[in-house]
C-alpha cells in the first residue's frame, strides 16, 4: 500500500495539488515560497477550515507526473518501474467566508522484478471538503474521502496474488485566530480501512479479509508576523488491524499435508500501531524582498506491535516493528536583477530506523541521507520562467539482511522547468523535467511533471 510504503522514506512537508514549480529548480522543501506550498492550515496540516483562505476566488488545479526508475546494480532488488499519477482539483475560495471543494486523486504503477513477471497497481480517490468562518476569528471545516486500491502481482515461481483495498476517511478541523497573525488549529479524522486479498494457483484460493479501523487527531500552530512566518503541526493516528482467511487447499497442494481437500477459516494477523508525527518549517525576510532563509524539520515514528500465524499452521508469534524518521531542511534564497531572477540553496538530513522483531528475531536497517540543492528561476520576458537545479545526495545504508548494499552511495540529478504566466494570471502552466546523471548504485531514474491552475 502506498502509505505503508512513504513511510520508510523520507517525508517532505508539503501537501496539496503539488509543486512543478519548485521540482524545476529542483525540489525545493522550506525555503522558496510557493503558492502550493504555504505556510497555512489548509497546504500545511490539511485542515479543512484553512480551505476558505487558501485561494482568492474558483480555481482549478491539474497535475500529472510520469516516473521511471530502472536500477541496473546487482546488489538492488532489480526493480524496473513506471508510474503515472494525477491529480484534479477545485475550489471556490472566500477568505474570511467559506470555501468548498472536491478533489480526484488516479493513480497507477506496473513494475518488474527478478522471480515477479508483472506487478500491477492503482488508485483512485474522492476528496470533498468544506469550510466556514463562524466568526471573524472562528473557523471550522469538515471533510470526507474515500479512495480504492488494487495491487496485482504474477509470478511463475510463486502464484498469482491480488489485493483490493478501500479506504474511507471523514474528518472535522477547527482554527482559531487568538491574536492578530497567531492562529491554532485542530481537527480529527474517523478511518475505516477493508482490505480483500486472494492468492490462487490451480491448487488453491486463499481470500484474505483485513480490516482496519482507526482515527487521527492533529493540533497546529501559526506564526504570521511581518517578516516571519512559521508553523508547527503533531499528529498522532491509531489503528487497530484483524487479518482473517478462507483457505481451500486441494490434495494436490505442496502445503497440505492430508490426503483429501483442506477448507477452513482461520485468524492469520492482527496488530495494534500509533504512528505520532511532529513537524515544522519557517520562513524569515533577512531583507525584504531580498534575502529570505527557511528551514523544516520533521521528526515521526510508527509503533506495531503484531501477532501472526503464518500459513496457518504452527503455534502464533510475535511480529513488532519500530520505525523512527527524523528531517531537516535549511536554506536561503536571493531575488534580484529587478526582480526577475531568484537563486536558492537548501540542505536537507534524513534518517529512517526500522527495527522489526518477528518471534526471537531482531532485524534492523538505517538508512542516512545529506542532499545539497541548489537552483533558480529567471523570468524571459514578462511571461515565462525558466528554471534550473542540480542535486547532490548521499545515501548511507546499514540493513542487516543485505550486507552487500551496506556503505556510503552517491548520486547527481539535474531539473529543468518553464513556466508559462499570461498576461492577467488568469491560468498558469509549469512543466518540469529531473533525471539523475550519475549514481553509484547504477540506478536510472527520471520524472516528468506538468501543472496548470485556471483562476477565474
Amino acid at each position: 500500500l502506498v502509505e505503508e510504503r512513504l513511510f520508510l522514506l523520507p517525508t517532505h512537508v508539503e501537501t496539496g495539488p503539488g509543486t512543478v514549480r519548485l521540482d524545476g529548480m529542483g525540489g525545493f522543501e522550506a525555503v522558496v515560497p510557493d503558492e502550493n506550498l504555504e505556510i497555512n492550515a489548509y497546504d500545511f496540516s490539511l485542515n479543512p477550515a484553512g480551505f476558505p483562505d487558501d485561494r482568492d476566488s474558483w480555481s482549478i488545479d491539474v497535475r500529472y507526473t510520469h516516473n521511471e526508475l530502472v536500477e541496473r546494480d546487482p546488489r538492488t532488488s532489480g526493480t524496473n518501474l513506471k508510474l503515472n499519477d494525477g491529480i484534479f482539483l477545485v475550489g471556490y475560495h472566500s477568505p474570511g467566508n467559506i470555501g468548498i471543494g472536491g478533489r480526484i486523486d488516479y493513480s497507477e504503477a506496473g513494475s518488474r522484478e527478478p522471480g515477479f513477471h508483472r506487478n500491477d497497481y492503482k488508485l483512485a480517490g474522492l476528496e470533498l471538503l468544506l469550510g466556514k468562518y463562524l466568526s471573524s476569528n472562528l473557523s471550522v471545516g469538515v471533510n470526507f474521502s474515500s479512495r480504492s486500491e488494487e495491487e496485482h502481482a504474477f509470478s511463475r515461481d510463486i502464484y498469482d496474488i491480488s489485493h483490493e483495498n478501500n479506504v474511507m476517511r471523514g474528518g472535522l478541523g477547527a482554527t482559531y485566530r487568538i491574536l492578530p497573525g497567531l492562529v491554532v488549529g485542530a481537527r480529527g479524522e474517523i478511518v475505516s480501512t477493508q482490505l480483500d486479498g486472494k492468492s490462487r494457483d490451480e491448487f488453491h484460493e486463499d481470500r484474505y479479509d483485513w480490516t482496519r479501523p482507526g482515527g487521527l487527531a492533529s493540533v497546529h500552530g501559526f506564526l504570521d508576523r511581518g517578516r516571519l512566518n512559521l508553523a508547527v503541526d503533531y499528529t498522532r493516528q491509531e489503528i487497530e488491524g484483524k487479518e482473517s482467511v478462507r483457505i481451500s487447499w486441494s490434495e494436490r497442494y505442496f502445503l497440505n499435508p492430508l490426503l483429501k481437500t483442506f477448507t477452513e477459516r482461520a485468524s492469520t494477523f492482527s496488530e495494534d500501531r500509533v504512528d505520532e508525527r511532529w513537524k515544522g518549517r519557517a520562513l524569515f525576510e533577512l531583507v525584504p524582498g531580498r534575502f529570505t532563509v527557511g528551514g523544516a524539520f520533521l521528526s515521526g515514528t510508527r509503533t506495531s506491535q503484531g501477532t501472526v500465524n503464518p500459513n496457518v499452521f504452527g503455534s502464533e508469534e510475535p511480529q513488532d516493528l519500530e520505525v523512527s524518521i527524523t528531517a531537516w531542511v535549511g536554506g536561503l534564497s536571493w531575488v534580484g536583477l529587478r526582480d526577475r531572477l531568484l537563486l536558492a540553496g537548501e540542505v536537507k538530513q534524513s534518517s529512517t530506523d526500522v527495527t522489526e522483531r518477528a518471534g526471537e528475531t531482531p532485524g534492523r536497517n538505517e538508512r542516512d541521507e545529506l542532499v545539497l540543492r541548489v537552483g533558480g528561476e529567471y523570468l524571459i520576458g514578462e511571461k515565462v520562467a525558466g528554471r534550473l537545479g542540480l542535486i547532490r545526495s548521499r545515501e548511507s545504508l546499514d540493513f542487516a539482511g543485505a550486507k552487500e548494499l551496506n556503505g556510503d552511495f552517491n548520486s547527481t540529478w539535474v531539473a529543468v522547468g518553464l513556466g508559462i504566466v499570461p498576461s492577467g494570471a488568469v491560468w498558469e502552466l509549469d512543466v518540469a523535467y529531473d533525471v539523475n546523471v550519475d549514481s553509484d548504485l547504477d540506478t536510472d531514474r527520471s520524472r516528468f511533471s506538468a501543472y496548470m491552475r485556471y483562476l477565474f
